[in-house]
């Protein structure tokens, strides 16, 4: 089967959106069916936060149309509080609340917290709880870029998540069954987007699919970086 290309931005509650995205007047209510016909995924942040309501995620759902992504970014108890120990109950209680996403149901996104440094056996165990599905980890601290490390991900069918940030350099290593970008720089020169639609065109023709997804912040213009992208990868 062809691979495919999924992008988007993170978020897309935002209403200083207004009058560039969406429509001046948009309630807020009606701007996930706007944007689901404009791109293919989003990338849920608030499930950081909180696990979401089992209606709400069918509220999501029925907004969307067909062959429409959601990624989710795993609640912080899980990555943050606990660091990935004693999270079973909570892995299921997650995976229990998305369930309703069915068909439009993307990635679950593992974001590690910058100080959590490598540790090979505790990321081993924590895989070993995950069930099959789309899985993918975002490490925050250099230690974890490692051949051992890429390894054990490989061996659980899990994707390297590919963060860019005006902070952050990325490491372009492509691990895993799909690639997970995280496009976060806060403004994109058309160079820069050149060279990421090129890489991408490379991962979809190796059969990967890709999501990919552009920040919200700092009146960064997302969406605006989002369209630009899908239209340089989709004329490779």
């Amino acid at each position: 089967m062809a691979a495919h290309l999924y992008v988007g931005t993170s978020g897309f509650s935002y209403p200083e959106w207004r009058g560039s995205f969406y429509p001046a007047d948009l309630p807020a209510k009606e701007m996930l069916r706007h944007y689901s016909r404009v791109f293919s995924t989003v990338e849920l942040n608030n499930t950081f936060y909180r696990f979401p309501r089992a209606a709400q995620v069918t509220e999501w759902r029925t907004a969307t149309p067909r062959g429409f992504r959601f990624s989710v970014k795993a609640n912080k108890i899980i990555t943050h509080n606990r660091r990935l120990r004693d999270v079973e109950d909570l892995v299921r209680l997650q995976l229990e609340r998305l369930a309703e996403f069915k068909d439009r149901a993307g990635p679950l996104l593992i974001q590690l917290p910058p100080s959590l440094q490598r540790d090979l056996p505790r990321l081993r165990d924590f895989l070993y709880l995950l069930p099959p599905g789309r899985w993918t980890v975002e490490f925050r601290h250099p230690s974890w870029h490692t051949a051992e490390i890429y390894a054990l991900l490989e061996e659980h069918h899990t994707a390297l998540a590919i963060m860019e940030s005006d902070e952050d350099a990325p490491v372009l290593e492509f691990v895993g069954p799909f690639a997970y970008l995280r496009l976060h720089r806060y403004h994109y020169e058309p160079a820069a987007l050149q060279a990421w639609g090129q890489r991408v065109a490379a991962e979809l023709a190796r059969g990967r699919d890709v999501y990919a997804y552009f920040t919200h912040e700092e009146g960064t213009p997302g969406p605006a970086y989002a369209r630009q992208f899908r239209d340089l990868v989709t004329a490779e």
